[in-house]
């Protein structure tokens, strides 16, 4: 008698056929493309037809993304994320180690990293109990936006919104509906590491989607209950680095909004600096917008500031 077990390499070997029959009988283009120019492609593996996520957000900026990197995150983020998946101890948690090395190499002070590395078990560095918090909000043009946040103070987080949205023509209001609650890990690229190699153990940990950008960066899509098991296996059986491991809005692809008004993109981008830059217990912040006829200039004003 066949177990489910003995089955799952000839699933994988059927995958893999699909695939390779889909690129065989696939429409040639009638143009040449410069090896320069094709450097530029994204290469893409989907596990399962129609739930490419990596395509339905392309607002999402990379994790490695210098600017939101220094504007949002830096080096807090990496020690809380080290913290959360491996523990406080840095004789036992190496990466956490460099982490906390490079922030104070950076100039970060001693105080922020101990917040960090709290924020990481789900605590404020008083020892108090961190609450996860959504905040959404309406902007200007149905723009929907999600906003997550940890905070050992649920009452004040009405004022601290309040003001940032009236000035830009917002306000609090529900829209959930607008997004789907989706698993993301971030991973840096490594040799030898494509979107054939990650698929396997991607997989095995339960993934929906991998992908694979022109600069060898890896993102992994999952339901979000497999987070954990998809950063650590992937870390266990590629030994590949974590750049990103968070559980996002994802706005679904029938609900985007395209931004087109110069005046709203403007409204947007000003709610978004003021609260990235005045709130500090910011995890996450998502949108249905997508760009529509508004500049690259205006519409990058806005992207860096999502995740």
């Amino acid at each position: 008698m066949m177990t489910s077990e003995s089955l799952a390499p000839t699933a994988r070997q059927i995958f893999r056929v699909v695939c390779n029959a889909r690129a065989l009988f696939s429409p040639k283009p009638s143009f040449s493309v410069c090896s320069a120019c094709r450097r530029t492609f994204a290469t893409t593996t989907l596990l399962h037809a129609g739930h490419n996520k990596w395509s339905k957000t392309k607002h999402i900026k990379k994790a490695t993304d210098a600017k939101k990197t220094a504007n949002r995150t830096g080096a807090a983020k990496s020690i809380a994320l080290f913290s959360k998946l491996y523990g406080t101890n840095l004789t036992y948690n190496p990466k956490l180690a460099t982490a906390v090395a490079e922030a104070k190499k950076a100039g970060v002070p001693k105080a922020n990293i101990e917040q960090a590395i709290a924020r990481g078990q789900g605590r404020s560095s008083s020892g108090d109990k961190l609450e996860p918090v959504t905040v959404e909000a309406m902007m200007p043009g149905g723009i929907a936006v999600m906003i997550d946040l940890e905070t050992g103070s649920r009452a004040k987080i009405k004022g601290d919104f309040l003001n940032p949205l009236r000035k830009n023509g917002g306000s609090m209001s529900s829209c959930v509906y607008f997004f789907d609650r989706t698993g993301r890990a971030v991973f840096a690229a490594k040799e030898g590491v494509d979107a054939d190699v990650a698929l396997e153990p991607a997989i095995d940990c339960g993934a929906e989607d991998v992908n694979v950008d022109e600069e060898g960066i890896i993102t992994v899509w999952c339901p979000p209950t497999n987070l954990s098991k998809v950063t650590s296996g992937m870390v266990d059986a590629l030994g590949l680095n974590v750049l990103d491991s968070i559980i996002m809005w994802n706005p679904k692809e029938d609900l985007q909004v395209k931004l087109d008004s110069t005046e709203d993109a403007k409204k947007i981008a000003s709610f978004l600096s003021l609260i990235t830059s005045d709130i500090p217990d910011l995890q996450g912040i998502y949108t249905n917008a997508i760009q529509g006829s508004i500049s690259d200039a205006e519409w990058e004003a806005i992207e860096e500031h999502l995740d």
